[in-house]
């Protein structure tokens, strides 16, 4: 027989983690991100090569960031600002390829559980190209 106490702590931890509220903010909150950085139309579709703008190609092919597993199972998204200062591409072009790498990240079930870890590699970077206003817009966007 479970005692009252263990039942009131496993109700109480239990509704910790379930919060359909917070779950609904969250999710509210990021389809509003979402159509912020994609626009109402690209917003919907799935976030694959296939359906990205030629301009985002171009971005990601400057190879800026990857995508990498470590040897505890999670994935490491490795950015390169020395790259990226280099793109001439508009930073809103910058932001959804870094949507792009967030998401290939995290189609593995193993890393939603896990995490991702984002790692930024400074080599070749000046900090007279560092654009502050980039990196404000890609760590909003995952408020």
């Amino acid at each position: 027989m479970i005692s009252n106490k263990n039942n009131c702590t496993h109700r109480r931890e239990y509704r910790r983690l379930l919060r359909p509220q917070l779950a609904a903010k969250r999710l509210v909150s990021y389809w509003e991100k979402r159509v912020e950085i994609f626009g109402p139309h690209a917003a919907f579709q799935k976030l694959t090569l296939n359906s990205a703008s030629k301009v985002d190609l171009d971005t990601l092919g400057t190879e800026f960031g990857c995508v990498v597993p470590d040897a505890s199972g999670r994935v490491m998204i490795m950015i390169r600002p020395g790259i990226m200062d280099a793109c001439t591409n508009p930073r809103e072009s910058k932001l959804r390829a870094f949507w792009y790498l967030i998401h290939a990240a995290l189609e593995d079930v193993e890393t939603q559980k896990r995490g991702v870890v984002i790692l930024a590699d400074p080599r070749n970077s000046k900090f007279s190209l560092f654009d502050r206003k980039l990196t404000e817009m890609m760590s909003e966007s995952f408020r």
